[in-house]
């Protein structure tokens, strides 16, 4: 389960999988939610959140969008039995869908592909008014399961659609490969718009064994970096230029700019 606060309306919102469980038999899993005032009290019923096609839904997180008085529900979806996405909704302050269910995170096949998903969280940040979502998923391209290579990836989203801004990057390949469920977990720096990341990683010692330990990265967001007053990322100059920034002013853009 997962809980997050409501600071306008002083409540919260408990996200939850749930559904039939027989044992030996395929099991039927959605997202529900239910609000709770600040004593405990129950608000209402209990609501579904996701539509799994395939009764999948797993791993319920929330974050609470204080800017729009909403909230960001996501989940892991199983599209099938083998291929389990990062999926969303946004919900209004009384807990009711806005638009449609949000794809996160995509099967592509390129080096960002992103299949067996095994957690994700969300966070969101009022500065940039954009929610932040992290999750481990399976990069490998071979479909061999032997070769499974579980990585830890970040996107942001825009906070009035919940649709990506940019593309996603992967976080864990600074710090070495992960395997098995990384569980990775998000702090937000407000003070500098930066985020810690951390996670599990399996590390292959002798005698086929391994060696947890616990890894972490610090970073920004791309769209961070054209405004922190830094030259980095693929800025040609301080917060202008490359791919993802605006242009930098020069002296025959036909606009008044620079000095």
């Amino acid at each position: 389960p997962s809980i997050c606060w409501n600071s306008q309306l002083n409540e919260y919102l408990v996200t939850w999988h749930g559904g039939t469980f027989i044992f030996n038999s395929a099991n039927e899993y959605q997202i529900y939610g239910q609000l709770v005032d600040s004593t405990g009290f129950l608000i209402d019923t209990s609501f579904q959140i996701s539509n799994s096609i395939e009764d999948l839904a797993r791993g319920a997180y929330a974050t609470y969008n204080k800017d729009r008085n909403e909230y960001l529900a996501i989940w892991v979806d199983g599209e099938n039995s083998d291929q389990f996405l990062v999926r969303g909704q946004l919900l209004d302050s009384i807990g009711a869908k806005i638009d449609t269910v949000i794809a996160i995170s995509d099967n592509g096949e390129d080096q960002f592909r992103s299949l067996d998903t095994q957690s994700a969280e969300a966070h969101y940040d009022s500065l940039g008014k954009e929610y932040v979502v992290i999750w481990s998923a399976n990069v490998d391209t071979s479909n061999d399961s032997e070769n499974a290579d579980y990585q830890v990836h970040f996107i942001a989203l825009d906070d009035s659609t919940a649709q990506t801004i940019d593309t996603s990057f992967i976080i864990s390949t600074l710090g070495g490969n992960v395997e098995n469920n990384p569980s990775p977990a998000l702090a937000y720096r407000s003070l500098d718009r930066s985020y810690f990341a951390i996670w599990s990683s399996n590390i292959p010692i002798p005698v086929d064994s391994f060696e947890a330990e616990i890894r972490g990265q610090h970073f920004e967001t791309l769209n961070n970096q054209c405004t922190d007053g830094v030259l980095n990322g693929d800025e040609t100059e301080i917060d202008c230029g490359g791919p993802i920034c605006n242009a930098c002013p020069t002296c025959d853009d036909g606009i008044q700019n620079g000095d």
